[in-house]
């Protein structure tokens, strides 16, 4: 449910009939798919995170400083009116006034099926932003040694609200040791796959191993320093990363907070899983990209096989293979102050045997000189789907 603060000019000549109101706003419900409930005197206004206020009639600016003041902890506001009399005018000076108090305003203007299809979107932007911010997100590990750029700015981050924990990798091999993990489609899935029984059945141990740590700590997302645990457990993380990914929990390597920020915000932004990976090679002239690494989640590729992991040649390492599909890359900075996001076409998987076993070459509507200029870091995210408009929206919306 959804309230929407309604304003009207102080003179009656110019204000058109309740039932015409209220019939409109029903129309715009039935398109964004949200129960609006219409809202008079302001009431409830200082509860929201995202207020949306309908500016029915010209000469309601006012009316709109009033919710203001009464609710600072406002973080977005959604100006809705139809585009008649001077509704539309009065959005403007509402806008106005409140982008120079710094808040975030944005007026949707038009028929009720215009509105309700942008609204629809607005609506899905906050609870974006709202998920995001309120991650509990924890560092299983340092960051890899070759992470050498800037780590994350949690202070930007822990302003929306999000916590960090740090955890030390040894908790992981402590619960390794106990052995165990549980039985569930993903589990059997790789089972049945017959590689290397002995392999897959320590890889799945220690996907138990990072389950348990995850439910102890009551963790929406981790990244863990998994390279150390080819040298302590004698297993790759590969198979449990992309386990708990398709379970739900945000699940990244090499101890890359970055990258596993960006995973969420584009999973929560696309409501799909994400794959994080290296930008290996390039084609300017055809403007593509192969991108690989040697895990992905387990509901995302078409279908895959098990092989060893890239750099040791041991373990579980897993290849997914996609029909061509539209895709989106992404990344967001360590200080949330820059990102990329570009459409692009998924066309094929290669078969390098130089690269980690996941590969895709995707070619990019945004320019791939890019990656040589202005990189982010050695790891971005791809899922299925365009969705760079709404991802350079989020990360606008994450700087107000």
């Amino acid at each position: 449910m959804v309230n929407v603060y309604l304003l009207y000019s102080k003179l009656e000549a110019g204000r058109p009939p309740r039932e015409e109101t209220l019939a409109y706003l029903a129309q715009v419900s039935a398109r964004a798919g949200e129960t609006l409930t219409p809202t008079f005197d302001g009431t409830g206004v200082e509860r929201e995170a995202t207020a949306v206020v309908f500016a029915v009639t010209g000469g309601t600016a006012e009316g709109l400083k009033l919710l203001y003041d009464k609710a600072p902890g406002v973080r977005r506001w959604l100006i809705l009116n139809e585009g008649k009399g001077n509704a539309f005018s009065a959005s403007m000076q509402m806008v106005t006034f409140l982008q120079e108090r710094n808040a975030a305003a944005r007026i949707l203007s038009g028929d009720a099926q215009t509105v309700g299809d942008l609204l629809k979107e607005e609506l899905h932007l906050a609870n974006v932003i709202d998920r995001f911010s309120h991650l509990r997100v924890g560092q299983i590990g340092a960051p890899s040694d070759w992470l050498i750029s800037k780590g994350t700015d949690r202070a930007f981050f822990e302003r929306l609200g999000m916590t960090f924990t740090d955890i030390p990798i040894g908790e992981v091999e402590a619960e390794y040791e106990k052995g165990g993990y549980p039985e569930n489609a993903y589990t059997a899935a790789l089972k049945e796959k017959g590689y290397a029984p002995q392999e897959t059945e320590k890889a799945l141990n220690l996907y138990g191993a990072i389950r348990r740590v995850c439910l102890a700590h009551n963790l929406d997302a981790f990244t863990i320093r998994c390279f150390d645990l080819l040298f302590s457990v004698h297993s790759a993380g590969c198979a449990a990363v992309s386990v708990l990914s398709a379970e739900g929990i945000f699940a990244g390597c090499e101890g890359d907070m970055p990258s596993l920020l960006s995973m969420a915000l584009l999973s929560f932004a696309a409501e799909r899983p994400a794959f994080m990976c290296n930008p290996s090679a390039m084609d300017r002239e055809s403007n593509e990209m192969i991108f690989a690494h040697c895990t992905i989640p387990l509901n995302m590729p078409d279908r895959f096989r098990l092989t060893t992991h890239f750099e040791s040649n041991s373990s579980i390492g897993i290849r997914g293979e996609f029909d061509p599909c539209p895709v989106t890359v992404f990344k967001l900075a360590a200080d949330g102050s820059r990102w990329f996001a570009s459409n692009g076409e998924l066309l094929d998987n290669p078969s390098f045997r130089n690269y980690c076993r996941t590969q895709f070459r995707v070619r990019l509507e945004e320019p791939v000189g890019t990656f040589l200029n202005e990189p982010i870091g050695n790891h971005y995210l791809i899922c299925r789907g365009h969705f760079a408009e709404r991802m350079n929206r989020l990360c606008a919306m994450l700087q107000q």
